[in-house]
């Protein structure tokens, strides 16, 4: 089909290349690479390494044992039980599949959806400009919840993945009108909906954005689509047989259980919203993206009102594409942006807050509904911020940013020191209160002061610290979890493999070896029965039967009870944790010192011999 512009006239740049010189000769492969394509390449290759790089360094979580054991099933010639998320098992089964079963092949999918990310940023270009694009790519490929989410087998990152190619796809094909794009859209959508319960909202976030374009802004988009689809002979029946296929195949593993056909993310998702009590603090989410992402946070908030502030006029919103290019500059995509796509990208961000604040039972996770579009905003206004600053500077602006970075470094310092020491608590106060005061005067004495070049230089210092605030994130994410942890509201299991090697060693001194009799506590079954899966034996029941060679008990079992051969496993129930004000957020923000705040739980394990 030939190109068509959805809603008016097509805006794409004609970019024409320069002729070498005489004699000139370059290599096929280096004509292919620029330095854009290099960035993205080595952005990817941040993010492989920040998500290879030692993921089986903790024993897999509960829920993850729970999805890999799901996976190992399938391979092994059966499903077992309807899935809530059928594809991050299905991505684990094809990892074993290829690799066998283990830790690194669970853990191996995530890890690799997750790198592929800031690649994906390189199709956003004709929507938010080649700059911003870069900046998202960066963004994505060392966000610390991004990597966080990436070296775990869970659908949270997956549903990242394929809602921001969701987005893509739509409003790609919005603004090109080729039918490659909507044929895109229709095989991802079915994928995104089956991958997390997060999707749930994400589909329905776009959902509604559309139906207010229809309904306040403009009809003639999606009449102008209707018609593009009607008119392009089996378009419209392609699409559908995508959907219905994806959701077949991706809900009954591949055809192995018909049974569980639907779509069992919608029930999960519904469930967050429940009467019952809350399971964090309304701001829960808020705390998270201030502790681990406070560079998005900022500068996408930022972002969003920069862009609202200086809006095009209403008719032009409801445009695929605005040619916003100026004289002389016909062969730069730099400006090219899509007024449709960053207004929907500003209402999916307030959307998204919303719907994680009246969340009831809050998860970690749920996060990357918000974080998502947010980072595109934040890439926007960073790429602003940098091109905002003027070279080069007058004298007395680089005095006074030297005025404001000492003082803000104070400031810094003093509340480090003033948090990391048993100071009493009124002394700690007037501190605060005395370098604030400072700040504030300073910043009252250079107000007249401020130039054209001292606001865009302070923005940027701003830019650099909420960076070095990430970055610093980031090393406590990719480390093993600690049960304190803000991001972790889980289990930890950290004498998990010390059990199994037990085991292992016990089946072998009794000579039953793979047929030893095992029975596991529902309340703790996992992640033990994943790590226990080439045992033939194993069953699960509170009631213990006769000629159990070992039983791991739950919380209610004590060694005192029948049990005087067993020994105690941790197992380390972690809520999420909850600063108790200013200063021991700030404590386990710079000095990462944490209150014992988990429950150490513990289970009983008992070998008969």
């Amino acid at each position: 089909m030939d190109e068509v512009i959805i809603g008016g006239p097509s805006a794409l740049p004609e970019i024409t290349a320069k002729p070498l010189a005489p004699g000139a000769a370059i290599k096929p492969w280096m004509a292919a690479l620029s330095i854009e394509i290099v960035l993205y390449m080595a952005f990817t290759g941040l993010a492989l390494f920040l998500r290879l790089r030692d993921l089986t360094a903790v024993p897999l979580g509960s829920d993850e044992a729970g999805r890999a054991y799901q996976a190992w099933q399938l391979i092994e010639g059966g499903v077992g039980s309807t899935w809530a998320a059928p594809l991050p098992n299905l991505l684990a089964a094809g990892s074993f599949f290829l690799f066998g079963s283990s830790d690194l092949a669970a853990r191996l999918g995530s890890a690799l959806v997750g790198s592929a990310l800031p690649a994906l940023c390189w199709f956003l270009r004709p929507l938010i400009g080649r700059r911003p694009a870069l900046w998202a790519a960066l963004l994505l490929s060392v966000s610390p919840l991004a990597v966080y989410y990436s070296r775990a087998l869970s659908g949270e990152i997956v549903a990242t993945l394929l809602a921001l190619g969701l987005v893509i796809a739509v409003f790609r094909y919005l603004q090109s009108g080729r039918r490659r794009f909507a044929l895109l859209a229709s095989g991802l959508l079915p994928a995104l909906l089956l991958s997390d319960a997060l999707a749930v909202g994400i589909v329905l976030v776009i959902l509604l954005f559309f139906a207010s374009v229809y309904a306040f802004g403009s009809s003639k988009l999606l009449n102008d689509t209707w018609q593009i689809l009607s008119a392009g002979g089996d378009t419209f029946a392609r699409m559908l047989a995508l959907v219905l296929g994806g959701f077949l195949l991706i809900s009954t593993a591949l055809l192995t259980n018909l049974a569980s056909f639907g779509l069992p993310t919608l029930g999960t998702w519904l469930a967050q919203f429940g009467s019952g009590p809350p399971t964090g603090p309304w701001y829960y989410h808020l705390e998270l993206l201030l502790s681990y992402e406070p560079l998005t946070l900022v500068f996408g908030l930022a972002g969003l009102v920069v862009l609202f502030r200086k809006r095009p006029p209403v008719a032009q919103w409801w445009t695929p594409v605005a040619d916003t290019r100026t004289a002389g500059s016909q062969s730069r995509w730099d400006d090219l942006l899509s007024p449709l796509f960053v207004v929907f990208t500003s209402f999916w961000t307030v959307v998204g807050l919303f719907l994680l604040l009246i969340t009831a039972s809050k998860g970690s996770g749920q996060v990357f509904i918000a974080l998502l579009p947010l980072t595109l905003l934040a890439a926007i206004a960073i790429d602003r911020t940098i091109r905002w600053v003027s070279w080069p500077f007058r004298p007395e602006t680089w005095i006074h940013l030297g005025i404001l970075v000492s003082v803000g470094g104070f400031v810094l310092i003093m509340i480090s020191q003033v948090t990391a020491g048993p100071a009493p608590k009124m002394l700690q106060v007037l501190y605060l209160i005395l370098s604030i005061a400072g700040l504030l005067l300073v910043l009252a004495s250079l107000w007249r002061l401020l130039d054209r070049q001292l606001a865009p230089v302070l923005s940027c210092v701003v830019l650099v610290a909420l960076g070095v605030f990430s970055l610093h994130a980031l090393t406590r994410t990719s480390h093993p979890i600690s049960p304190a942890e803000l991001i972790y509201p889980a289990r930890t299991q950290p004498d998990v493999a010390n059990v199994v090697r037990q085991i292992a060693t016990f089946a072998r001194q009794t000579g039953i070896r793979q047929d030893l009799a095992i029975n596991l506590d529902p309340a703790v079954q996992q992640p033990f029965r994943w790590y226990l899966r080439n045992f033939k034996s194993v069953a699960v029941g509170e009631t213990v039967p006769d000629g159990a060679s070992v039983v791991i008990g739950a919380l209610r079992d004590t060694p005192e009870n029948g049990r005087p051969d067993g020994y105690v496993a941790r197992v380390n129930q972690v809520g999420a944790y909850q600063p108790e004000g200013l200063f021991a957020f700030w404590r386990w923000l710079i000095h990462g010192e944490t209150q014992p705040v988990p429950t150490w739980n513990q289970a009983i394990v008992q070998l008969n011999n």
